[in-house]
């Protein structure tokens, strides 16, 4: 994603994030950095917090954001709480169904 992402894009990539931590996995946010953008290396920064902030109730950040050449990334994970609230609810889907 750019550091000029519209919010209705980020609420987008957020709802796609949302279904890739639920699912288990871990999630990847780059921001690349065009041209002169290089030298705003904390703008960056902001966006990636930004995308983050809407994931906070379920998700942890596991890397903090660090740069990469032209890229900035930050790694989340499914926080522990989250994830045990999600196997509860699957364990007591699975009694239902058998039911």
């Amino acid at each position: 994603m750019g550091l000029k992402i519209g919010q209705h894009d980020i609420e987008v990539k957020q709802r796609a994030a949302r279904k890739f931590l639920e699912a288990g996995d871990k999630v990847k946010l780059t921001a690349r950095f065009k041209g002169r953008e290089m030298a705003r290396p904390d703008l960056g920064q902001v966006v990636l917090m930004k995308f983050f902030e809407g994931l906070a109730d379920i998700a942890i950040i596991e890397q903090a954001p660090s740069m990469t050449g032209r890229d900035m990334s930050l790694v989340i994970n499914l926080s522990k709480q989250a994830s045990a609230l999600s196997k509860q609810s699957d364990l007591k889907e699975k009694e239902n169904a058998q039911d």
